[in-house]
């Protein structure tokens, strides 16, 4: 049982990094700063399609179980053992147990378990969502506060990439258009922008 939940725990925090990740590009993706909960929702969205091809793990997700329930049995079986508790008996109904010697029939895909691998991914894309919002917010957090920095110094202009899977799109501060983040194909190449605390040889062209 331990080793199950151990399993069911390690595939969890795979799947929540994963929709973390897939969350950050498509965000990325849909762009905006301090971004409204439309645009969270249709980032929600890209990242539970991200998801699909998650349906390749199932046979993996299943196998502990099937293993637990089924081939578990059977090798205590081949050594004389009761399949239900592993007692050594030489005789049924099981003196432990009450068992009768048979071991169960378990298929790999059954309702219960891609019940139970659909509501790990469901719950693992909300958590990673939360996750990968909390990431974004501390990142333009962390822009404010260089932008405070380099106004102050005399900076007009500045843009830098975002940090985390979302890094191929930019988070962009103009003194007189505010605060922006263009999705990359909508992303202006405007003379004079430069990433936070790199020289001013570094500009884009």
């Amino acid at each position: 049982m331990v080793a199950r939940v151990a399993w069911f725990v390690a595939l969890g925090g795979l799947l929540g990094g994963y929709f973390m990740a897939a969350h950050e590009v498509s965000r990325a993706l849909v762009g905006g700063f301090d971004a409204s909960a439309g645009t969270v929702t249709i980032a929600l969205i890209g990242a539970a399609v991200a998801g699909l091809p998650l349906v390749a793990l199932l046979p993996i997700a299943l196998m502990p179980g099937w293993w637990w329930s089924r081939r578990l049995p059977a090798i205590r079986a081949e050594h004389g053992q009761c399949p239900g508790c592993g007692y050594l008996t030489g005789r049924f109904p099981c003196p432990e147990c009450g068992g009768q010697g048979r071991v169960p029939s378990q298929e790999l895909f059954t309702r219960a378990g891609v019940m139970r691998f659909v509501i790990l991914c469901a719950g693992c894309l909300v958590v990673g969502v939360v996750l990968a919002e909390w990431r974004i917010h501390r990142d333009e957090i962390a822009f404010l506060a260089e932008v405070n920095a380099q106004h102050a110094a005399g900076q007009t202009r500045l843009a830098r990439p975002r940090a985390g899977w979302g890094s191929f799109a930019s988070l962009r501060w103009d003194v007189a258009e505010g605060f922006s983040a263009p999705p990359p194909f909508e992303d202006p190449r405007i003379p004079g922008w430069r990433a936070a605390g790199r020289p001013a040889s570094d500009r884009r062209n």
